[in-house]
């Protein structure tokens, strides 16, 4: 025999809807009209089902609109409100715990967009499902808004980068056709070449930029060999007997920091072509770039001649260490330099 339900006692109920009373109280009680009017005015739906069957015992008016759009049909079981989404039906009919979802019903005739959070309870040896739907369709919104905003913001970023690279691509091609052999001498030609790599080196970070989905980062691996390559082909003569050595991070870095970087690596590269390995001996060109927390240290290095015995890079008068000079300084960083047996180069504490 069923003992009789006593109006205040609360503790059976708690955990069912975690309102403070059940709706199987309200069942029981038609005249606690109070707390049915608060569960009917809540924005969140709420549903009351039995477990496993799914069979609905109770549900509040918000659920009841947000069930109309969910369901073409009066509905019976929770399963005919999720028709499309048989994972979560199939976790709500086994011996769940707790289960969410995002929900946007495909046979929906307006825009609903719903949180859904399911709870199998336990009350008087018997479980029970808790639905709890919450409308999260304006938020949807805003985000859809924003991503749209994001992407149009990304468009025209990427079309400025290939604006800019298309314009430095100009400057290289005005500069070929104003280079006419008999106008200058050998030191003019040495100059011209070092000009059309160095506008080289920024071309190419517009245009990893253009092609890339991230629009605040380089991807050094893809960038330094770009670059070699590149360089390799603007020297004259071959220089197949090189053999390039690349040991790369994969890393991204900020425009602000690739293009001193690839600016830098670009001397060094071009020096080692022309300088280190006479008449294209066979050589080894190395560079490395590696990610020590928050600080990038690059290493470039070449087994070519070495430099003079008192070679000194702040009084050389080259325009090549001059250049590679002052952008270790605009990176804020380190470097050290040894020329006794080949080119070492030692770029360090750069804040990535």
């Amino acid at each position: 025999m069923s003992r009789p339900l006593d109006e205040k006692r609360d503790d059976s109920f708690n955990s069912v809807i975690g309102l403070g009373t059940s709706s199987i109280r309200k069942s029981y009680y038609p005249g606690l009209k109070r707390f049915r009017a608060l569960l009917d005015q809540s924005s969140e739906g709420i549903i009351l089902a039995t477990h496993p069957e799914g069979g609905i015992i109770d549900i509040n008016d918000t659920a009841r609109e947000y069930s109309k759009s969910l369901s073409q049909k009066e509905i019976k079981t929770i399963f005919e409100l999720f028709n499309d989404k048989p994972e979560l039906i199939k976790a709500l009919k086994t011996d769940y715990t707790s289960y969410s979802i995002s929900h946007h019903p495909k046979n929906d005739s307006r825009e609903l967009y719903l949180d859904i959070s399911c709870r199998k309870v336990n009350f008087e040896g018997r479980d029970y499902t808790v639905l709890i739907m919450h409308d999260v369709t304006e938020k949807e919104r805003l985000l859809l808004a924003l991503k749209q905003s994001l992407d149009e913001k990304n468009v025209l970023i990427k079309e400025v980068h290939h604006r800019v690279k298309n314009n430095l691509q100009l400057v290289n091609s005005l500069i070929n056709l104003q280079d006419q052999p008999q106008n200058h001498n050998e030191e003019m030609e040495q100059f011209i070449n070092d000009l059309r790599t160095r506008i080289l080196s920024m071309a190419l970070v517009h245009e990893q930029l253009y092609i890339s989905d991230d629009m605040n980062h380089i991807n050094m691996p893809e960038y330094i060999h770009s670059l070699t390559e590149s360089i390799r082909s603007t020297i004259p003569g071959s220089a197949s007997n090189i053999e390039m050595v690349l040991d790369v991070d994969d890393i991204g870095v900020t425009v602000d920091n690739a293009i001193p970087l690839g600016l830098m690596l670009n001397e060094m590269i071009t020096n080692s072509f022309k300088h280190a390995f006479p008449d294209r001996k066979k050589g080894k060109i190395e560079i490395h770039l590696k990610n020590n927390g928050n600080e990038l240290e690059i290493i470039f290095q070449n087994n070519g001649i070495p430099f003079p015995e008192n070679f000194d890079m702040e009084t050389s008068g080259t325009l090549g260490t001059a250049l590679i000079s002052s952008l270790v300084l605009q990176l804020n960083a380190e470097m050290e330099f040894r020329g006794t047996d080949g080119a070492f180069y030692c770029i360090k504490k750069i804040k990535s």
